[in-house]
């Protein structure tokens, strides 16, 4: 183990010396009395620990600690100090040190423990670093290889939709329901190819929020939009409710909202084969609420928290006939935390779900970033 002293008294560097070699036996101590003798050492190797006096003729404590911020992650600094005050030792040990020591209040023992603490606590913070460092990298991949393969797959799916649309409308009506079966499969997989996409704009904070005005009349028709599109021949009945003590006008982000009430029922239809989809607009105070009811398969109380988890489907036997990425109810726990909202969800196996969103009116307009 390689330490260095940075101690412009000779008498103390000695003492201290004399200490190392006691109990650190296999250590080998070199000296520098400046900031600037140490910066020489610094540049051949890192030692394991620096023994650091907080005063020395070229600068203080801080003084190193700002020049060789990226060193100190490679080695464990102990600050010796004639001063009593906490707030300094405070500060040493935020601008990168591991610990602190008053001069001549601390005894042999005591310097021994806070080297090895000092050890032990770099070695601490450079595997959280490492950590964050390869958490980083992971996510960095993952989107970068979402969005590109989210890109390439669009490009030639809208030509696949475009093209059915196109020839249903020259075709007789057997050859009209094949196209609009692939109509149908090429707006599922549209559908599913945008909402990992949204996933990687949330996950990226590449998303901006803007609080406008909304006509209640427009999420009335995109919410009738939804009911309709999202039918596929099932036996189902849609109501949608209103509250009377709903405004003509809201404010918020309409396109956070819109995603939410379609993710929340395309999920509705999925697990529901019949009975009905309920849909309610009211407000609570300065919180406005949507409810969206379904009479469908339901999940297990303490599975409730799994379902707002990317990729994650609900493994009951009635679920995993569905088709699905699990990105749908994810995407609306991450709309729903960007307005400052809350997510609820009651459900029972067999008896349907009820999902409810509370989301601020925030009578202002502007724009925000998310990060």
């Amino acid at each position: 183990m390689n330490i260095l002293v940075v101690e412009d008294s000779t008498e103390d560097y000695f003492l201290l010396k004399r200490f190392l070699d006691n109990n650190f036996r296999s250590a080998n101590v070199r000296h520098a009395k400046t900031i600037n003798e140490c910066a020489l050492f610094l540049e051949n190797e890192f030692p394991s620990v620096i023994i650091l006096d907080y005063y020395l003729p070229d600068g203080t404590a801080f003084d190193f600690l700002s020049r060789f911020a990226s060193s100190t992650l490679l080695s464990a600094v102990l600050v010796l100090t004639a001063s009593d005050d906490d707030h300094i030792g405070r500060r040493v040990i935020e601008s990168g040190a591991q610990d602190y020591l008053i001069k001549g209040s601390y005894s042999d023992a005591l310097l021994k423990k806070s080297i090895e603490y000092s050890l032990d606590r770099l070695k601490n913070n450079q595997a959280l670093l490492e950590s964050e460092r390869v958490k980083l990298s992971a996510m960095r991949v993952k989107d970068s290889f979402m969005s590109i393969m989210s890109h390439e797959l669009l490009t030639p799916l809208t030509g696949i939709i475009n093209g059915a649309q196109l020839l249903k409308d020259h075709l007789l009506p057997s050859g009209e329901a094949l196209c609009e079966a692939i109509e149908i499969s090429g707006e599922n997989l549209h559908e599913k190819i945008v909402n990992i996409l949204d996933c990687a704009s949330m996950d990226a904070q590449e998303i901006e929020l803007e609080t406008n005005e909304i006509e209640i009349e427009e999420l009335l028709e995109f919410t009738e939009d939804c009911l309709t599109h999202n039918n596929f021949e099932k036996e189902i009945s849609f109501n949608l409710h209103i509250s009377d003590d709903v405004p003509e006008k809201l404010y918020s982000d309409i396109m956070q909202i819109k995603q939410i009430i379609y993710n929340l029922i395309s999920n509705a239809m999925k697990f529901t084969n019949e009975g009905e989809i309920n849909v309610f607009f009211r407000m609570e105070g300065d919180i406005f609420e949507i409810e969206i009811s379904d009479t469908g398969v339901g999940i297990d109380k303490d599975k409730c928290d799994i379902i707002f988890m990317e990729f994650s489907m609900v493994d009951i036997s009635h679920a995993r006939v569905q088709q699905g990425t699990g990105i749908g109810l994810s995407l609306v726990k991450k709309s729903v935390d960007l307005l400052g909202g809350s997510v609820e969800v009651e459900s029972s196996p067999g008896e349907g779900s009820c999902f409810t969103v509370h989301i601020p009116n925030k009578p202002s307009s502007s724009v925000e970033k998310c990060s």
